[in-house]
């Protein structure tokens, strides 16, 4: 409500300014008085219901999720002494994707380990999956790899009964592969709610929006579903708005010049007001660096949040995230597996159920006691269990 209202506002206030033109030309005052009045009475109807339309893209993660997103259990039980191997780049979304993992693999009886690989060189993933399948794992899990890269392995996969669960990337399912948290599913929807969110700002504010989006170019098949999903909310409710990319190299996220790269961006582009962050730790060093250099900070709103940026919210920092609990992620992804075991519908996940996600904004983060172990729901654990038919 209190959005809209400062939409209408703003509608009202430039409509103002309409008139005054108008009044001041002289000769048929009268006549343009009506237009403009008609002009405004279509500007605010058709701003009321923009702000309806963004409140109902972002209804879905206004609130702290209570449910896990699925409720139909496992049609029996899952076989036990499954061994899974996820294969670890060092990213730290991954290692709390794997916690996750770790304790959900050991509630259903199976074990659960790491194997490192170099994600910039595909033969160390090659290498890391082929030794675990060979040493009995019978799923390997996958973070956005390439399906050049996973269609070496499959052939013995296949050969061993084994599976690669292909998570958060948009390839598609084949004989030893599924699919979970796919690009298409899940992050384009995701797009979706971050555009949404920043128009909501961007009127509130009575901007046009400016958005530098944080791109990796070696991350594209994983990313561009999600900017497809950006890029339809801006051209259906803000034509005047733009989306550019600010390409940063898997390097560079490695070294930390992300910093500079994006700094550099903003500073010769000082027209974008609001930053897409694909991720948080685009954010790590940012803001210190841009307040030294002395170039404006934009509103920034992005996925994969951590405590940091909680934190930062909690003393005012104009951010907003939208938060996937990682460690819930791993319980989901570890769902799928036991549904692909048991020969039930394990494509649920990537047709009609969403991963747990909340809109974290200044207000809401306050009704966080701690933000260093934030993953709602918070009996997430019982839910799974009580679809996997056990108890830890």
């Amino acid at each position: 409500m209190h959005s809209r209202r400062r939409i209408l506002a703003a509608v009202l206030s430039l409509a103002c300014v309409g008139v005054a033109a108008c009044s001041s030309s002289g000769g048929s005052s009268s006549s343009n008085s009506q237009a403009s009045a008609q002009a405004t009475t279509s500007a605010s109807t058709s701003s009321n219901a923009n702000s309806q339309a963004l409140a109902n893209i972002l209804a879905p993660v206004a609130n702290e999720p209570t449910s896990v997103g699925v409720t139909t259990p496992l049609s029996k039980p899952a076989p036990k002494g499954i061994k899974v191997v996820g294969l670890d780049d060092g990213i730290v979304d991954e290692n709390l994707y794997y916690q996750g993992m770790a304790a959900a693999a050991k509630s259903l009886g199976w074990s659960f380990s790491k194997q490192s690989i170099d994600d910039s060189n595909p033969q160390t993933v090659i290498s890391a999956a082929t030794s675990a399948i060979n040493a009995g794992a019978k799923a390997v899990v996958m973070v956005s790899e390439l399906q050049s890269t996973i269609d070496k392995v499959l052939p013995l996969a296949v050969q061993h009964h084994a599976v690669i669960l292909d998570t958060i990337s948009s390839n598609s399912a084949h004989p030893g592969q599924i699919l979970a948290s796919t690009e298409d599913h899940e992050f384009s929807t995701q797009g979706r709610y971050v555009i949404a969110a920043i128009l909501q700002k961007a009127a509130a504010s009575g901007q046009v929006a400016h958005i530098g989006e944080t791109f990796i170019p070696q991350f594209a098949t994983g990313l561009i579903p999600e900017e497809n999903g950006a890029k339809q909310v801006l051209a259906q409710y803000c034509p005047k708005c733009t989306m550019d990319r600010i390409n940063v190299s898997y390097e560079d996220v490695t070294n930390g010049a992300y910093v500079q790269d994006i700094a550099s961006y903003l500073q010769t582009h000082p027209d974008i007001n609001y930053l897409f962050a694909t991720n948080a730790f685009f954010v790590n060093g940012l803001v210190p660096a841009l307040k030294q250099a002395g170039i404006p900070i934009p509103m920034i709103v992005g996925t994969e949040p951590t405590a940091a940026n909680f934190s930062a919210l909690k003393t005012g920092a104009a951010q907003e995230w939208f938060y996937v609990p990682q460690q819930v992620l791993g319980w989901v992804w570890t769902d799928e597996l036991a549904r692909y075991f048991t020969g039930d519908n394990y494509n649920i996940w990537n047709t009609t159920a969403f991963d747990p996600q909340w809109l974290m904004t200044a207000q809401n983060v306050q009704q966080v006691p701690n933000v260093n172990d934030l993953n709602p729901p918070a009996n997430y654990q019982a839910q799974f269990e009580k679809l996997w038919g056990v108890s830890s």
